[in-house]
């Protein structure tokens, strides 16, 4: 303003021209400055916002990996589960049906129900893997094996006087081999062969209920028993 005043009437609009000009650069300097200030704060509050997202998307994907995780290790104990369960089935039908059963099963079970205990299913099935026992034949294959020995047995009787039925002319030899197939029956079976007071009545008697494999204690013995009728029938 000094410099103004002192230029003197006609010198005034000259000095203010140019006081004008040097203000407006220094607004122009001003708004720059604060220009780069602003967009120095907004690239850093994109960064920022940048940053969170990223951050957000990993947490996502590591839940997401954890869950998927978690999924699959509950997927194979829900198996394990349902194969230790099917083992488990297993020998109960052989203990229930008479079938053979390892002297070390009560150990291997003790072995598997620790391992339970502990929650760890997968080591519980590996030690159910150790079990040793008769599996035994499904329900539908023993109905199909009956009725076989059935039309046999229908068969050998009504061959007079060869076979299964001439045999029963030998009273002593129908007794001894009947008492000796009758050891290997269960007690049920024993008790009701064992009523028919005559030789040739307990002969036919077991014979019908050998029918069944279920009727003896091991079921080998059945087998061997129907091996060898055929060969008694012709």
């Amino acid at each position: 303003m000094l410099a103004i005043k002192a230029e003197g009437r006609w010198g005034q609009p000259i000095a203010w021209f140019q006081a004008s000009k040097e203000v407006t650069a220094a607004a122009q300097v001003l708004a720059d400055q604060q220009g780069k200030a602003s967009g120095l704060s907004e690239t850093a509050l994109r960064t920022q916002q940048v940053t969170t997202h990223n951050h957000h998307v990993e947490e996502v994907a590591r839940q997401r990996k954890q869950v998927g995780q978690t999924i699959e290790q509950g997927k194979t104990w829900l198996t394990a589960g349902r194969n230790l369960q099917a083992q488990l089935d297993l020998l109960e039908q052989a203990f229930s049906r008479y079938g053979w059963v390892s002297s070390t099963t009560a150990a291997v079970l003790d072995k598997i129900l620790q391992q339970l205990i502990r929650r760890d299913v997968l080591a519980a099935l590996q030690v159910a893997s150790t079990l040793l026992f008769q599996t035994m034949p499904a329900p539908a294959q023993i109905a199909q094996w009956v009725a076989e020995t059935e039309r046999l047995l229908e068969q050998a009787r009504s061959e007079e006087g060869v076979g299964f039925t001439a045999l029963a002319s030998f009273r002593s030899i129908v007794s001894d081999v009947t008492e000796l197939v009758l050891a290997g029956c269960t007690s049920p079976v024993q008790r009701a062969v064992q009523q028919d007071p005559d030789p040739v009545d307990r002969w036919y008697h077991l014979a019908h209920q050998l029918t069944q494999p279920g009727h003896v204690v091991h079921w080998v013995q059945w087998a061997l028993y129907w091996a060898g009728f055929p060969r008694t029938c012709h």
